[in-house]
């Protein structure tokens, strides 16, 4: 029976050490899991902090879009109203140039008429010289009443002149006004 009783210790103790074995093994395998688990959480929490961070990151570069954006809508609604201010603007300018041109273009025509008036008057003028020079070849009343016509006539002339150099300054002052409103456009 001793042997039976070492028999059996040792088979006992042959179990025992194949449960140990076994737990060991167990143990190991359950070790490992666990590394493999912490491992791959520490991946997660990796994962999720950037993850966060790039939330972060995202949220304020679409807080920054944003700012720009509405920087940029107010600066197109500026700009549209500028726009706008300027159509209006040019709208007016082209109506005054039209005004303005069409002055020009009378002053043109009262110009013209007056250079033909004294164009005539010159004329007769020289005329009126022709006949005073035969006249003083005829002689005496003849001459006073040719004088009088024509310092008559050198009067009508000299009015003329100054009716025509009138014109031709309110033709230059309608020029310099429309050369300034051309001046100021953009």
């Amino acid at each position: 029976m001793k042997r039976l009783l070492v028999i059996l210790v040792l088979a006992s103790l042959c179990a025992l050490s194949m449960l140990c074995v076994a737990q060991w093994r167990r143990e190991f395998v359950l070790r490992s899991q666990i590394a493999e688990l912490m491992q791959r959480w520490t991946q997660e929490n990796r994962a999720r902090v950037e993850a966060e961070q790039t939330v972060a990151q995202y949220a304020r570069e679409i807080e920054r879009l944003t700012a720009l954006r509405n920087q940029l809508e107010e600066q197109m609604l500026r700009l549209t109203e500028e726009v706008d201010g300027r159509r209006a603007d040019q709208s007016a300018r082209g109506f005054s140039i039209a005004v303005l041109m069409n002055e020009l273009i009378a002053q043109q025509v009262r110009a013209g008429e007056l250079g033909r008036r004294l164009d005539s008057a010159m004329q007769r003028l020289q005329q009126l010289q022709n006949q005073a020079q035969s006249v003083a070849q005829k002689g005496g009343s003849s001459l006073r009443q040719a004088n009088d016509s024509l310092r008559q006539l050198a009067a009508q002339r000299d009015e003329a002149i100054a009716k025509l150099n009138e014109r031709t300054r309110q033709y230059n002052d309608l020029v310099r006004r429309y050369n300034a409103i051309v001046g100021k456009q953009p």
